[in-house]
């Protein structure tokens, strides 16, 4: 018995040493106006809009600074005078699969791995898009994957 827990004992002082430290500090940002409220770790760091939609771009920390999120939204007046029931039959029309191919063809060879062009998010309609691709000029050429959402929600696209 004496053995057992002296063992026991080593055990939880050994594995006590290999323990990290929980890193549970996040950083929350939000706009009042557009009423928006997004989380993230505080090591990623807030980076300067590059497009006239960007309404927050972070950063992950070095030495994988390369990875982006990019929240972005812009006012889409087409379908105003249409009635709500029919938001999710304009996502379909206006951010399926031909709003990817638009939305990136900024890049070089783009290859979708996958397209979801119907989904419901929180209230809204959109759709989703898996995507490799060769960054090009004026950034850094080098070879990316995104997972990108986009939403249709109350005249404005997110």
């Amino acid at each position: 018995m004496k053995n057992i827990i002296a063992l026991a004992s080593a055990v939880a002082c050994l594995s006590g040493g290999f323990v990290s430290e929980s890193q549970a500090s996040y950083f929350s940002w939000g706009d009042e106006r557009l009423g928006i409220n997004l989380t993230f770790p505080d090591s990623w760091k807030v980076v300067i809009n590059k497009d006239a939609d960007d309404v927050l771009r972070i950063a992950a920390p070095e030495p994988n600074g390369s990875v982006v999120c990019e929240f972005k939204m812009r006012e889409d007046n087409r379908y105003r005078v249409y009635p709500q029931r029919y938001e999710e039959a304009v996502t379909k029309i206006s951010y399926g699969k031909n709003f990817w191919d638009v939305y990136m063809a900024k890049h070089d060879r783009v290859n979708f791995h996958f397209v979801q062009e119907d989904g419901a998010y929180g209230g809204g309609h959109g759709s989703f898009a898996l995507a490799s691709y060769t960054t090009g000029y004026p950034e850094v050429f080098e070879e990316r994957a995104s997972l990108m959402f986009v939403g249709f929600y109350n005249a404005n696209v997110h």
